[in-house]
């Protein structure tokens, strides 16, 4: 292996070009008595980085080190951005193998936030996470696993205030939903718009009847922009199955969001006669207390009907 046989060295703070993935970062290494060796030692590591089949020669170029030089290299940013640091790449890509030797050997910070690209409505957007809110993004229960093993808090928010939890319920991942929660995740934490885990899962059922028999709160409003229930969520998403499952749970069809629209305003602004006529049928009675948004709903659901 080259860089076997390392006795000794100093820092030096040395930039070395990576060809996968091809950004440029900044490295505090070990400068050997043999320049040719620590060429050949950076080069190596720098370049099987995100190369998830290289997992144990990562390793292997890790062990000369001591362990100050370790968490030195684990916990370095990519100098391109700065967003991200070797730890995290390492979660992003490698096996559990190499991230538990990580985690053991290098002494990272296991909530240390960074910067992620993710999909969000067909667009990229740019988050600032912690390894265990991208494991719950990812579905990787088994990362998620081994970072809560080595302390990784499973209620840290990103700068949205999103929690692993609400993540895994916005992108259905039903077994890590139920994994995060018996994990002491808390179900009623709130985002920076005030949205809640039981209004991030009603675009699953499984994951909506779980919440639910877990103690959610059925008719607990947002605080943020739109002062929403789970049901006013559950309505937008045009599925009965979901609005079932809260009306069966007690959701309260008569409250309203900050616009002053009821579950059955929404569902008359969405033209949808189906998810009308099931609101009107279960609870007329605060259709016809409310007001607001009543025209529209029996305009709607009269004209649609013809």
């Amino acid at each position: 292996m080259e860089g076997a046989g390392i006795l000794e060295g100093c820092w030096h703070r040395a930039l070395v070009f990576s060809t996968y993935p091809r950004i440029l970062f900044s490295l505090s290494v070990l400068v050997l008595l043999d320049k040719e060796i620590t060429k050949a030692l950076m080069r190596n590591l720098t370049n099987m980085l995100g190369i998830s089949n290289h997992g144990s020669s990562i390793i292997n170029l890790m062990v000369p080190l001591s362990e100050e030089q370790r968490k030195t290299v684990a916990q370095s940013r990519f100098a391109s951005s700065k967003k991200q640091t070797v730890f995290f790449r390492i979660c992003l890509s490698q096996s559990m193998e190499v991230v538990e030797y990580f985690l053991k050997n290098c002494s990272p910070d296991v909530d240390e936030i960074c910067e992620l690209s993710i999909d969000d409505d067909d667009e990229k957007t740019i988050v600032y996470v912690s390894p265990l809110w991208s494991a719950a993004h990812g579905n990787k229960i088994d990362l998620a696993r081994i970072l809560l093993k080595y302390g990784a808090d499973v209620n840290l928010q990103t700068n949205r205030k999103s929690t692993p939890l609400r993540i895994a319920c916005r992108e259905k991942h039903v077994d890590m939903v139920k994994f995060l929660v018996a994990n002491g995740a808390d179900i009623t934490a709130k985002n920076v718009d005030g949205c809640m885990c039981l209004m991030s899962g009603t675009g699953n059922a499984e994951i909506l009847k779980y919440l639910i028999e877990i103690g959610a709160d059925v008719n607990a409003k947002e605080t943020g922009h739109w002062c929403a229930t789970a049901l006013h969520y559950a309505v937008y998403t045009e599925k009965i199955e979901l609005v079932q499952i809260l009306v069966d749970a007690g959701a309260d069809m008569s409250i309203k969001d900050k616009s002053g629209h009821a579950p059955y305003a929404c569902a008359a602004l969405n033209t949808n006669t189906e998810m009308m006529e099931y609101l009107l049928r279960m609870n007329t009675e605060p259709v016809r207390k409310c007001d607001q948004g009543i025209r529209t709903f029996r305009f709607c659901f009269s004209g649609r009907r013809k």
